[in-house]
């Protein structure tokens, strides 16, 4: 009898980000193990990449030489989002797996305004102030910076 022998990839089937604000990004690191007995190979042209969702979330430099038996490889994905609301994203790898050839992982992500972004720039700054001190003119008739201010940050 022979045993049978073959590369075997094991990594999260998903992932969700922690909230993001807008103008910002987090990285996260996923791990990739051969749990087989055979050196995993990764194939293709572009064996790990975003398939869809690419323009928020991003493969940051992973190795594609072979991981060896009972090897693992850390895969660092950045959230960039290019604007508010819930994003997704489908990452693809590619190996020589029999059983999994083709790896899909969904990934997730939500991104909100900062808080004191009022003219939603992806910044906190002076202009926010300005663009508060506008509505406040315009809902409450108050003109007096100071009083604005403080409301701001209280």
């Amino acid at each position: 009898d022979s045993i049978a022998t073959a590369p075997s990839i094991e990594a999260p089937a998903s992932y969700v980000f922690e909230t993001v604000a807008y103008g910002g990004n987090r990285t996260v690191i996923l791990q990739i193990t051969n749990t087989g007995t055979q050196p995993l190979q990764f194939t293709g042209a572009a064996p790990v990449q975003f398939i869809s969702g690419q323009e928020h979330f991003a493969v940051d430099g992973f190795d594609t030489a072979d991981l060896c038996v009972a090897q693992s490889r850390n895969l660092s994905i950045v959230y960039t989002p290019q604007s508010t609301g819930p994003h997704s994203g489908i990452l693809r790898i590619t190996t020589n797996d029999p059983s999994a050839a083709t790896l899909y992982i969904a990934i997730q992500g939500t991104s909100v305004f900062k808080a004191g972004d009022m003219d939603h720039d992806g910044k906190v700054n002076l202009n926010d102030a300005a663009c508060l001190s506008r509505c406040w003119l315009e809902t409450c008739g108050m003109s007096d910076l100071l009083t604005v201010a403080e409301n701001w940050l209280n």
